[in-house]
């Protein structure tokens, strides 16, 4: 198991030493020092209110109340469904965002994302930006930031590094194409451009490929429900999905077959799916046990997850899963497929939950095994589930992992200053 003062630090202890963390605790001080104005970029509209722009609204927050000049700057390139109103984010942000066409450097298109035009992140000098990638921009792009005055953070938080194995084309591709990306990256990872990464893997990738191991950060995830009581469930056995409907990353195809399987051999297991995407109609198939809802608000999703007993990911691709945070500490252990961010995060705790197999009945026998627990020793699987989510709330830290980005950011206007 992974020890917790492990998880969130930058990859060279010693430059972390030099940080007075007692600086961070007089927001003023920071300012005086000469901490510079920090941009945040996001590829997609904030409405969209995914995980990652959840997590960038978390860090402005943070940032503005150690009084660091902190803006926003969103895409309005994509075409995104609104998940949240527009008011709740100018609520939250105010004048501090701004925003304007990304885009696309690099051919074909579809390897790379969209980033902000390169005028808009060298216009003025002495910055920190930080820009949240699922994709690496190309080296052309990287040397030119490389001239700026700038320093520059690329948040790996759409980037997993996944075991090879012989899958749909598309998949093996993607992970060519992200090695490739993160050997481009590793050599420009030194001096105004840095990496924060999600994984220990990918931290000893770029190492071990050339990047400067003082311009690596290692900041993980640390998200909690809003869960606040653990229900014993002694009626009904149910099991939660959540996520995007995208099959060629969230293993949809597969999950229809996980829950054909289950259901032929026990129909008293129901399955809830929340979420939405271009591939509902997959899950919409399903003639089985199945409660589909879209999109749903907090609320009915803490009452969902508060009612099961298990929760599935059956990612093809995950990095980093906020959603595998907010199960665990909701007390709901975990089945997933052996992909990377799930594999850490359960790998922590004997408790967590069960690293299955890609193969749709081996991962039915998983969910079935933890039927029976249940159904043998209800007591008994409550008790883990109490143990599961105190453990993890022990664990999972929002504001340890917020802490951590400003101490980041505190350390890299530090070595300019």
């Amino acid at each position: 198991m992974t020890n917790t003062n492990d998880r969130i630090t930058n990859t060279q202890p010693s430059f972390h030493q030099k940080i007075d963390c007692d600086i961070l605790k007089e927001p003023p001080s920071l300012k005086d020092m000469g901490v510079p104005e920090v941009r945040i970029y996001s590829e997609f509209p904030l409405t969209y209110y995914g995980g990652g722009e959840r997590l960038i609204l978390m860090i402005y927050q943070k940032l503005r109340q150690i009084l660091i000049q902190v803006s926003i700057v969103e895409n309005t390139s994509h075409r995104l469904e609104k998940r949240v109103p527009e008011e709740i984010i100018k609520n939250a942000v105010g004048s501090d965002l701004k925003a304007i066409n990304f885009h696309r450097f690099g051919f074909p298109g579809f390897l790379y994302q969209d980033i902000p035009p390169l005028d808009e992140l060298t216009f003025s000098s002495n910055s920190i930006s930080l820009i949240f990638a699922r994709r690496i921009p190309p080296r052309s792009v990287l040397r030119k930031l490389k001239t700026s005055s700038n320093r520059f953070i690329f948040c790996l938080h759409g980037i997993a590094l996944e075991r090879f194995r012989l899958t749909l084309f598309l998949i093996m591709v993607h992970q060519v194409v992200v090695r490739f990306q993160l050997r481009t990256l590793s050599h420009f990872a030194d001096r105004n451009i840095y990496i924060q990464c999600l994984t220990p893997n990918i931290v000893s990738y770029l190492q071990g490929r050339g990047a400067n191991e003082r311009n690596i950060f290692l900041i993980e995830n640390q998200f909690s429900s809003n869960l606040v009581e653990i229900k014993m469930n002694n009626d009904f056995f149910k099991v939660i999905f959540i996520g995007r409907f995208n099959n060629l990353s969230k293993g949809i195809n597969f999950l229809s077959n996980v829950i054909r399987n289950v259901n032929r051999k026990e129909a008293n297991i129901e399955f809830v799916i929340i979420g939405t995407g271009p591939d509902h109609h997959i899950i919409n198939k399903v003639e089985a046990n199945v409660r589909i809802l879209g999109n749903v608000t907090e609320e009915e999703k803490t009452n969902e997850m508060m009612n099961s007993n298990l929760g599935i990911i059956t990612s093809n691709l995950e990095p980093y899963p906020r959603v595998a945070l907010e199960f665990l500490t909701s007390g709901i252990p975990i089945v997933s497929t052996p992909t990377a961010g799930p594999s850490h995060i359960i790998g922590k705790d004997e408790f967590f939950g069960k690293i299955s197999s890609f193969r749709a009945e081996e991962f039915a026998e998983d969910i079935l095994n933890y039927y029976n627990a249940w159904h043998k020793d209800k007591l008994q699987y409550y008790d883990i589930r109490l143990k599961i989510a105190e453990r993890a709330k022990e664990m999972f830290k929002v504001e340890e992992m917020l802490d951590m980005y400003s101490k980041m950011i505190f350390s890299i206007a530090k070595g300019n200053i």
